[in-house]
Formats: C-alpha cells, sequence, structure tokens
C-alpha cells in the first residue's frame, strides 16, 4: 500500500514492478529521456504507474499531487546531475519515510558534473538515519535511508 517517487525512473519496470508485484499502491516515474517516456507508459499499461518527463536538473517537485510519498527511489541518478547536492535538497522533502540511493560508489566523480567529488551522506544525515549500505548486484553502492520521526 505504499506510494512510491521514481526519480530517474527510465522506462518505469522497477515502479512497475513494485505496483505489479510488491503491493505499492501507485509509483510516479520521473525521466528526462522523452522516447523513455512512450516506451513506460506502454509498457506499464494497466498498472498504477505514472511516468512523466521532466529534466531532474530542474527538478522542483511533483505540483500537482502535493504529497509525500513513502518512499522515493534515486537509482543510478545523482552521479549524472549537474548539481547532486542542490537535487537532493529539492528531492528530499517528497520522502515521508525511506529514500533508497544507488550509485556506483558512495562519492562519486562525474563528467556531468564537472568532475567535482560529491558524497550524499553528509546531506542525507540531516534528516534520514542510514538503515543499510548492502552491496548492489554488480558492486554498485546502495544507501536505505529513513526518514528521522523527529523532523
Amino acid at each position: 500500500g505504499k506510494s512510491i517517487l521514481d526519480l530517474g525512473c527510465a522506462e518505469g519496470l522497477i515502479s512497475k514492478h513494485l505496483v505489479a508485484n510488491h503491493g505499492a499502491r501507485l509509483s510516479v516515474g520521473l525521466t528526462s529521456v522523452a522516447s523513455q517516456v512512450d516506451s513506460g507508459r506502454k509498457q506499464c499499461d494497466g498498472v498504477a504507474v505514472t511516468i512523466r518527463q521532466q529534466d531532474l536538473n530542474k527538478y522542483a517537485a511533483v505540483p500537482e499531487l502535493d504529497l509525500q510519498f513513502d518512499c522515493v527511489l534515486m537509482l543510478s541518478i545523482l552521479h549524472k546531475l549537474h548539481n547532486p547536492g542542490g537535487f537532493l535538497l529539492r528531492a528530499l522533502p517528497a520522502a515521508a519515510d525511506i529514500v533508497i540511493v544507488r550509485l556506483p560508489a558512495p562519492v562519486i566523480n562525474d563528467a556531468r558534473s564537472g568532475f567535482k567529488p560529491y558524497d550524499h551522506r553528509p546531506v542525507m544525515r540531516q534528516w534520514f538515519d542510514l538503515v543499510d549500505e548492502p552491496t548492489g548486484p554488480r558492486g554498485e553502492y546502495c544507501g536505505i535511508w529513513r526518514r528521522r520521526e523527529n523532523i
């Protein structure tokens, strides 16, 4: 029965899986790539998954929904943005409970952000507690964060 915001959802297949097979109530996925929106909408037809195109470098919120999501997914997206820290500050208010981050490494250093090393964990620790840091299936960093109740 959880709601999901999938930032950088590509074609929404993870969202589809969570709704169709794991009982999530709904998922809203945002991707910057127009062709992924069309493909994802076809693949997620009949499932409570909405896919929208949005430049995540300019992400502000999902305005017409005006709500928080139980879970926010940021799977392999932060390192692709011009300003990962600014994006986090704009995106984290949408997370009511859990944020899951997957990256090539905890400290990212990518051409898209001007090869400025960036560690997302200090920003996350302002509002969230780290629950687990499992290694992903390809050896990538994964962080599972839970919002502190006193915030």
